[in-house]
């Protein structure tokens, strides 16, 4: 009598376990491929792509390259470049969230990382020639090399079946130092140029166009799919 109980008792453990594996996988050392269709990163306007490994309940990395394909400036400029970052994350309750039927995991990180960016000018700009002004269409563009480190939060949901899908989004506040350099024409009064955009523009400029050290914000929302281990 005691050998068929004992004999449902291990099919359903076996068939417990089985589930339990069965749930864990697609979480648990996969690797979720994302799209960022827009992240704000101080006067930055990009989209990226990235993945992300989570080699435990609690902790995972994620790399991220960016395309910056515009900024706040004046007219007559455009901005192009790529940032390559990495993250590393750790999950608010982690262990128990992975295991449960949460689909919603908060989180706080670590980023750094390197951007490359170019931004080219074309305008019209007033010379003075023995008392006579006269206006002059001048390109220039400058390369803005900057280091950050960014401190930040958010919060990852799954959906779909077996958690494939997941949309992720978070806020990132830390320090970039830029370094930035001009590259003028020769026939180009560059000290007037300079002049001009540290008075009156000031304002519609970019912070990739200036060098030191500034407070960096960053926003991002993206859309990912998780591929099975």
């Amino acid at each position: 009598m005691n050998q068929p109980i004992l004999c449902l008792v291990a099919i359903f453990m076996t068939c417990n376990l089985f589930a339990q594996k069965h749930e864990n996988r697609p979480l648990l050392k996969s690797w979720p491929l994302s799209f960022t269709p827009l992240s704000i990163w101080n006067s930055d306007v990009s989209a990226s792509v990235g993945t992300e490994y989570r080699f435990h309940p609690s902790f995972s990395v994620r790399t991220a390259a960016d395309y910056i394909y515009g900024g706040y400036s004046t007219g007559h400029a455009k901005t192009s470049g790529l940032r390559l970052r990495e993250d590393i994350r750790y999950y608010i309750a982690g262990n128990r969230l992975i295991n449960s039927r949460s689909r919603v995991w908060p989180y706080i990180a670590i980023t750094g990382g390197f951007k490359y960016v170019r931004t080219g000018f074309s305008d019209w700009y007033w010379q003075n020639n023995n008392g006579q002004m006269y206006a002059v269409w001048h390109q220039y563009h400058t390369i803005n090399r900057e280091w950050f480190l960014l401190g930040r939060t958010g919060m990852q949901s799954a959906f779909g079946r077996n958690k494939r899908f997941l949309f992720d989004i978070s806020l990132g506040l830390g320090v970039s130092n830029n370094r930035v350099s001009y590259h003028f024409p020769e026939n180009m009064p560059n000290t007037d140029i300079l002049l001009q955009y540290t008075t009156t523009n000031i304002s519609f400029n970019s912070r990739n166009r200036f060098s030191g050290r500034f407070t960096g914000f960053n926003f991002e929302a993206c859309f990912g799919y998780r591929l099975l281990k």
